[in-house]
């Protein structure tokens, strides 16, 4: 029996390793631990600090779970999460818009700021559609439609500003 019990926490340590080096080369955000309660709780044992502080979740799940089973028991902690998530986001939003800090909280301060490359992360309410214009000489996405104030071009009015403001932000690797 004390074979056997060296034996497993040996698997979990050498387990434990080679989810740190998974992880030192892919870089994942979090991590989900899944299995017997009581294996859950050894394996825990043997994770390094860096990778024990982003476990996000731990469950029983059956060693004979498929994956389609997996991913519909766990379905409901992603909706979750992703709903903590956003509701971060717009905390922080929120809290920077009320402090002046680093933040644009209207659609036309937003689009200058992502036309000009000083956007790290784009948060557009939900369902947003505002139309607006693009500047036919220079490019440029105006919020109004009046000629546009960079180039003296003419504007094509009648842009989806929000699908425009995304393509911008895919270009420049902004998070949205």
């Amino acid at each position: 029996q004390k074979f056997k019990a060296e034996e497993t926490r040996q698997f979990f340590r050498q387990f434990a390793s080679e989810l740190a080096d998974l992880d030192r080369r892919r870089s994942f955000d979090y991590w989900i631990v899944l299995g017997t309660v009581e294996n859950v709780r050894n394996f825990s044992e043997f994770l390094p600090t860096e990778i024990s502080d982003r476990v996000i979740h731990t469950a029983q799940s059956p060693v004979t779970a498929s994956d389609t089973d997996i991913l519909e028991r766990l379905t409901p902690f992603f909706a979750e999460h992703a709903l903590q998530d956003e509701a971060a986001t717009v905390d922080i939003v929120r809290d920077r818009l009320r402090t002046w800090h680093l933040a644009a909280g209207a659609v036309g301060e937003t689009l200058v700021q992502l036309q000009e490359g000083k956007v790290d992360t784009l948060v557009l309410a939900r369902g947003l559609t505002r139309a607006g214009a693009q500047c036919t000489r220079c490019g440029f996405y105006l919020d109004r439609g009046e000629a546009c104030p960079y180039c003296g071009g003419e504007v094509r009015p009648g842009v989806d500003l929000a699908e425009s403001m995304i393509r911008m932000a895919a270009e420049q690797e902004v998070d949205v």
